[in-house]
């Protein structure tokens, strides 16, 4: 069977508009948490770095990236800037568009 251009996005978006506001505040938590660990996994692989080498840099436990990378935990400010510099990387807003 052939696969739909677009079906799973078109399922993600009909689930969306289904939500109520709470549990669409939660899901968007999720995801932001969810976009969050990917980007950290993008930029941290592009340095050649390891879990523990970021961790050596930045004085964050390698147990405490892992669970930030798997989208376990939700890291406070503090953290996120130290992963940051650690990275060589600036923390912004952006478009969602």
């Amino acid at each position: 069977m052939a696969r739909q251009e677009g079906s799973f996005n078109s399922f993600l978006k009909t689930y969306e508009d289904n939500l109520s506001g709470e549990e669409l505040e939660r899901y968007e938590v999720k995801l932001a948490q969810y976009e969050l660990a990917n980007e950290l996994i993008e930029l941290r692989k592009a340095e050649s770095l390891t879990q523990q080498a970021l961790a050596d840099r930045t004085g964050i436990g390698q147990p405490e990236i892992s669970r930030i990378e798997s989208g376990q935990e939700n890291p406070t400010m503090s953290t996120m800037i130290r992963l940051a510099r650690g990275l060589q990387v600036r923390i912004g807003f952006r478009d969602n568009g």
